[in-house]
């Protein structure tokens, strides 16, 4: 579903990482060569290490997942040689939120499809329970309180 949807939101492709094909021969396959900078959301060590296998020389691999996993760097010589860098971010300060939430309410950004579903705070167990659950079609659930 999330391969789905990210196709039907405008990307070029959508990789399924469980495939039989590895993400990076799809990738270059696709592409014809590597990529300038690769961002990873996973946070998983298998993702950071394909963004930095498929970077071209002068590539940049910015990591904004979260995850306890050390990935590995490759051979210096390539590392080095190639000239990649890797960049950690959290992915926001505060005058992004500010930035983002004015792009909503001017209508400039729907995030409607964005929002596998919406709790008062009396269900925030229940949508607690559907995100353990690992649901793989929940983008992002919402807790109104005021609802």
């Amino acid at each position: 579903a999330a391969r789905d949807r990210a196709l039907e939101l405008g990307a070029d492709l959508a990789i399924d990482p469980m495939g039989e094909v590895e993400p990076r021969k799809v990738i270059r396959q696709h592409l014809g060569d590597g990529v300038d900078i690769a961002l990873e959301f996973v946070g998983r060590a298998v993702s950071v290490n394909t963004a930095l296998s498929v970077l071209n020389t002068g590539g940049r691999a910015v990591v904004v997942g979260v995850g306890m996993e050390a990935p590995q760097l490759p051979p210096l010589v390539r590392f080095v040689g190639k000239e990649h860098s890797i960049i950690g971010s959290f992915g926001m300060d505060k005058s992004d939120i500010e930035d983002l939430l004015t792009l909503v309410a001017r209508g400039r950004l729907d995030l409607s499809r964005s929002i596998s579903g919406t709790y008062p705070l009396s269900g925030i167990n229940e949508a607690l329970d559907r995100l353990s659950s690992q649901d793989t079609d929940v983008v992002r659930l919402v807790v109104n309180p005021g609802a």
